[in-house]
């Protein structure tokens, strides 16, 4: 706009990139979701992110005959939040690893593993099915976040009474009780991201599901 003698005043613009001229503080940029593990590396104007870590879910035990058998502990939950300082031009991913299904009779199961950012965040996984009467799997312990949930508590086989207990839950997954047959009980998977697999007396046991890791970027 002129205001005469020379003198113009700017009553606004648009970018080239056609993005606002004033950008809001707080905005969500991108999100980013590691279902392995890998490398995160920020968009650019990134600000902070807000990171959810759910760590890996661990297998049931395996014995065949009525014995007890605890299902695998979930994986924990973490939700924390990170500065654009502390990510600097890119952090290791790692998500937690899912407890590989039991095979071998008389035989504890296999632990899920931990999901991280680099050392600013970590969620457990699930601790591993537990064979004999009464032994509970310990679920992940969550620490360090603004929000932190334990995973869920794979249960233990009931004294006197065929194996197949549920695995342990987690924020992103279910864990289940076996699947009775007319010979034994087989094991039941877990369900989504971070779930225990369920105690067995025939087979094998249920195997834990994986973690996962999601970045929310914003400005």
């Amino acid at each position: 706009t002129s205001f005469g003698g020379g003198v113009w005043v700017c009553t606004g613009y648009m970018k080239y990139s056609g993005k606002s001229a004033i950008e809001s503080a707080g905005r969500l940029l991108n999100t980013q979701v590691f279902t392995s593990s890998g490398t995160y590396t920020p968009t650019a104007g990134m600000s902070f992110i807000i990171a959810t870590l759910v760590g890996g879910g661990a297998s049931g035990a395996f014995q065949t005959g009525s014995f007890g058998t605890s299902g695998g502990g979930g994986g924990a939950g973490v939700k924390i939040k990170l500065l654009a300082a502390d990510i600097g031009a890119s952090k290791a991913v790692t998500v937690g690893t899912a407890g590989a299904a039991q095979t071998s009779s008389a035989s504890n199961g296999n632990a899920g593993g931990a999901s991280s950012i680099g050392v600013l965040a970590s969620a457990a996984g699930g601790g591993a099915g537990q064979t004999g009467n009464n032994n509970d799997a310990a679920g992940g312990v969550a620490s360090g976040g603004f929000l932190n949930v334990n995973g869920g508590i794979g249960l233990g086989g009931v004294s006197g009474t065929v194996g197949g207990q549920p695995g342990g839950s987690s924020p992103f997954g279910m864990g289940f009780g076996g699947i009775f047959s007319a010979s034994g009980v087989v094991g039941h998977n877990g369900t989504g991201y971070g779930a225990g697999g369920s105690g067995a007396n025939l087979t094998q046991s249920g195997a834990g599901t994986q973690g996962i890791v999601i970045i929310e970027e914003y400005s």
